[in-house]
Parts: structure tokens; sequence; C-alpha cells
């Protein structure tokens, strides 16, 4: 049993490259993270600051009710609910890609066509995460802003609440 134990041991020290075995870091993300508070409502993004052009690009958002009271919110699906725009170092709004073009139709943006409104209690959470390289042209390297909306009700009060200049680079990859 000793013998099995102390090979393992040995395969797993020496063998295997994982940088936590050789407590190496290697190429560890980091992230930019930006916040919005409103009406004891906080709507959150955060992704790392750089991705390889090519790879995808998430951003994760967290829509969190701090408020005394409930929140209510219209859904219709996760690419419906927030409005995503992303544009280049120059202030050009990037293009949507194919797939981003399905998932955000040219429409008039107080027409509602359906939904459901969800609940979020004090201290709940909501989280969504989408891959902006598939929604947007990144395909070239630069620098990039992003900007993420929500529209939102809290006691019969509506509102927006934005996250802006959530800065990321596009690489070329490594």
């Amino acid at each position: 049993m000793k013998h099995q134990l102390f090979a393992l041991g040995f395969t797993l020290l020496f063998m295997n490259n994982s940088p936590c075995i050789a407590g190496e870091k290697k190429n560890q993300p980091t992230y930019i993270e930006r916040k919005a508070e409103m009406n004891g409502i906080q709507l959150s993004a955060w992704m790392p600051e750089s991705a390889a052009a090519g790879s995808p690009a998430i951003v994760r958002i967290t829509l969190r009710n701090t408020n005394t009271e409930s929140l209510r919110y219209l859904t219709q699906g996760k690419y419906a609910d927030y409005q995503l725009k992303v544009v280049d170092a120059s202030n050009n709004a990037m293009p949507l890609t194919r797939f981003g073009r399905m998932m955000y139709p040219k429409r008039n943006p107080l027409q509602v066509e359906s939904g459901v409104f969800g609940k979020l209690q004090k201290g709940e959470h909501l989280e969504v995460g989408f891959n902006l390289a598939r929604i947007f042209d990144l395909s070239h390297t630069g620098e990039y802003t992003l900007t993420v909306s929500k529209g939102i009700t809290v006691a019969n009060k509506s509102f927006n609440l934005s996250v802006e200049k959530i800065t990321f680079r596009v690489r070329e990859d490594e």
C-alpha cells in the first residue's frame, strides 16, 4: 500500500506540469469589474482585461437586490434582458456577428413583444454570462469598451441601470 501511494504521489508531483503542483503562476488572467447602483439595486459586470483574437471574451453580469423591497424585472430571455454595446478605441460601435443580429434584431426599444416578470427578493442575485466575441465582431486586436444596461422596476418605479467604461483588450494569440 505504501508503495502504491508513493508511486501515485511521485506521478502527481513530477509527471504533472500543472502550475498548482509546480507552484508557478502561468498567465493568470487579470479581471476588471465595474458596478452601478441605484435605488438599492446593483448591476455589476466583470471580465478578463484581455482575450486572444478569435477566443471567447466572456463577461459575467450580476443583478443584485440590496433594497428592502422585492425587485420586479421583465425577462424575455438572456439576450433581450440586457442591452450590450461595444465600441472600439475610436468610439465606433462594433458590428454584430450573424449570431448577434439574430439575438438583437432591429426593433423599437419600447416595443415589448412578450415576456414574464421575474422577482428578486432582498439579498438575492441573478448572474448571467455572455461571450462578447460571439455577439460582436472582435476579430481585430485593439482596445474596446463595453456598456451593459438593464431596465428595472422597484416599488412601481422604473429606471435604467447601466455599467459603463468596462475597457478590455483583444490581443494576438500567444
